[in-house]
């Protein structure tokens, strides 16, 4: 397995980490990471040759939220 990190700015939450900061500090600690401007990209920037991909959210509950939210 080769993990990939993808950050995303939570929407409306003024507390928010900025995406290009956290994935620079994921690149700096040895990981295959960019920045992407919402979770639809960020998804869509890991799926390779429409093959299924394996997702671990990780962050605050504000960004579960999100992702339950603009996925039903």
């Amino acid at each position: 397995l080769n993990p990939t990190v993808r950050a995303v700015p939570i929407a409306s939450e003024m507390a928010s980490f900025d995406q290009t900061d956290l994935s620079d500090r994921a690149i700096a600690a040895g990981l295959d990471a960019a920045p992407a401007d919402n979770i639809a990209a960020a998804v869509a920037s890991l799926v390779v040759n429409d093959r299924p991909v394996r997702l671990l959210i990780c962050g605050s509950l504000y960004l579960a939220g999100n992702v339950l939210r603009e996925n039903g």
